[in-house]
């Protein structure tokens, strides 16, 4: 078929588009193309998607176009493959900005990507300094979702983790300074949620919890954090307690104030169990309510000391208050099965512990930084109590001991009622002797003189206190107050005390000599016990001698005047030695001399006449 000219003209103009190429169409379409392709840093490859409707006839027109939006897009991806994202980076940069204002400190990190079109941000091995706590917080990956195209989320920001650490500094109150000082949130809200971490804080007391999770979230009516915990490992003084924790601590400021919510069960399988509930608002009387279930202190005491045991299981309420670096508790517990043994005071025995069937200990102690502890009106009152215990001797009946001041330095006051006890000592003047009755102190005392310093008052009233010191036996009573001071670095403490004791129904029981003795101890709160004053009378016979004697001095050198002597002082000595109301057989006599020496010294006894131990100095002896 033949072509007319012009539809061959029709033809060429066809096949050469619509007329632009010879005025450089295609290029500047192409680079029309490049433009678009830079959403990609937003939407991603799927952009690609325009260059498919460049494929059908009626667009080939704008194929330029399409081949500089398709090379464009290209050029992106490879650009983001190579981490190349100004999109992501200012996203980034926002979010660090954010951290880095909260915290105070640097923000780094090892890896981060993103996803501009689903708004989400991931990093990697992320590292934060919290200088204002001497702290820091590292997080092995944290996503950010800020919602489509990073503008907007109808539920706020989220920011998920997990594999966290947390670490401040709490000493001097710098954490609850820090968190209540926090300002409020002025942007949209943001939510946090971080799982598997560990959050220790550091200071006075130290402390580490396993944090399976932490929620939080911030807006413009204020801000709330919650840490659930597994686990916790407290350090007091340098002793680690670990514990299984079930609930969890809350923090924040919802618009009226700063405050920590505590709820959760703590249990240490060896020390025991209980729950704590409550608020802490800083100078408001707010405060947790802890309940003791069961308290062991036998495995509690023995980490902090070794010297001395307690024993016995506590249980009751302590109501804590204050700041973290002034803690205050006030408890009021239960005490059952009490006992108390000090190496020393106990002499090495068991056996010879201070025993309280029951307790109740009340008052108030106030944790400083961790280190120090005040005590305020520390109260142990028992019903029934061991007084003094040991082969000297020993007392039952009630008591109260109350305790002040900062450790180590305390004082305080104690309050007993010795209802029954005795004293199992002889009397002996001889120089051979190494224990006599004045040197007979309770075992309290001894248990005194192990806290570093101690300013104690005391009262004691004595209903009963039997004397088995031959040849002296029978009963005092009486009521006696004095104090205590152990200064500290001193090995022993002073021991003063006043008022008296009565002797009523006395028995002299003393080689051939029996009588009956009343008298008085008088103390003196000037002078040691040891030179109490003794006022007595004996009377009695040696056979159908009769015995009429004044007892005077001290106690610790006490002086016999005998009164209305029938025969001479040596033929009185040598009848006391000899005297029985029927032959001595030689195991009697035996006997006899043994006794003599213990008390009146082995001169005496070779010279068969107690009367002769005045030249011992410990004893003196007169006569009318």
């Amino acid at each position: 078929m033949d072509t007319t000219q012009t539809e061959a003209l029709a033809i060429s103009s066809s096949s050469n588009g619509p007329g632009v190429a010879s005025r450089g169409g295609p290029w500047w379409l192409a680079l029309a193309g490049l433009l678009p392709s830079a959403a990609t840093f937003l939407f991603g490859g799927f952009l690609v998607v325009l260059v498919i409707p460049f494929l059908f006839p009626p667009l080939r027109r704008w194929r330029a176009f399409a081949y500089g939006l398709f090379a464009g897009v290209v050029l992106v991806r490879v650009l983001m493959g190579l981490g190349v994202n100004p999109v992501v980076s200012w996203a980034q940069a926002r979010v660090i900005e954010r951290i880095e204002s909260s915290l105070g400190g640097e923000v780094t990190y090892d890896n981060a990507d993103g996803d501009p079109l689903n708004g989400w941000l991931r990093f990697e091995g992320v590292r934060v300094a919290i200088p204002d706590l001497n702290g820091s917080v590292q997080i092995t990956q944290l996503t950010v979702n800020a919602g489509a195209f990073m503008l907007h989320r109808p539920d706020g920001v989220s920011v998920t983790g997990r594999g966290f650490t947390v670490v401040v500094d709490a000493g001097n109150d710098r954490l609850e300074d820090w968190l209540s000082s926090r300002e409020k949130h002025d942007g949209e809200p943001v939510s946090l949620d971080l799982e598997e971490g560990v959050l220790e804080v550091r200071g006075g007391v130290g402390a580490v919890f396993a944090v399976p999770h932490l929620a939080g979230r911030a807006a413009l009516d204020g801000w709330a954090l919650h840490v659930a915990m597994s686990q916790a490992a407290i350090t007091v003084k340098e002793r680690t307690h670990t514990l299984d924790v079930f609930g969890g601590v809350s923090v924040g400021d919802t618009g009226d104030g700063f405050r920590v919510d505590v709820d959760l069960r703590a249990v240490e399988p060896e020390l025991g169990h209980g729950v704590m509930r409550g608020s802490l608002r800083p100078g408001s009387d707010t405060f947790v309510a802890c309940t003791i279930d069961e308290l062991n202190l036998k495995p509690l005491w023995a980490r902090y000391r070794v010297m001395d045991e307690y024993d016995g299981v506590a249980y009751g309420h302590v109501k804590i208050s204050g700041e973290l670096g002034r803690l205050v508790l006030d408890f009021d517990l239960g005490i059952s099965d009490y006992s108390y043994y000090h190496t020393t005071a106990m002499g090495l025995e068991r056996e010879n512990s201070f025993i309280l069937p029951g307790a109740e200990l009340a008052g108030r102690t106030v944790l400083i930084d961790g280190r120090e502890i005040e005590f305020e009106n520390v109260t142990l009152l028992a019903p029934e109590a061991t007084l003094a215990t040991g082969k000297q001797m020993n007392a039952r009946g009630s008591g109260l001991v109350v305790l002040n001041g900062r450790y180590p330095k305390l004082s305080g006051r104690l309050e007993a009622i010795v209802e029954s006890g005795e004293i199992n000592q002889g009397v002996t003047w001889a120089t051979e002797q190494r224990e006599s009755l004045q040197d007979v102190t309770p075992n309290l005392v001894l248990v005194g003189e192990q806290f570093p310093h101690l300013d104690l008052a005391w009262e004691v009233e004595v209903r009963e206190l039997t004397l088995k010191t031959a040849p002296l036996s029978g009963s005092v009573s009486g009521k006696l107050e004095g104090t205590f001071y152990k200064e500290e670095g001193a090995r022993v403490g002073k021991l003063r005390a006043g008022g008296e004791l009565v002797l009523g129904d006395g028995k002299v029981d003393c080689l051939g000599l029996q009588g009956d003795m009343t008298g008085r101890l008088i103390f003196n709160p000037s002078a040691p016990p040891r030179h109490a004053t003794l006022r007595g009378q004996i009377t009695g016979s040696v056979g159908e001698t009769p015995v009429d004697c004044e007892v005077t001095g001290e106690i610790s050198h006490p002086g016999f005047i005998f009164k209305s002597m029938t025969m001479s002082p040596e033929a009185l000595g040598r009848k006391i030695y000899r005297y029985s109301a029927h032959a001595l057989t030689p195991g009697e006599e035996l006997a006899r001399r043994s006794e003599c020496v213990r008390i009146f010294g082995a001169y005496a006894a070779g010279q068969q006449n107690p009367f002769e131990a005045r030249n011992m100095g410990k004893v003196s002896f007169g006569f009318k």
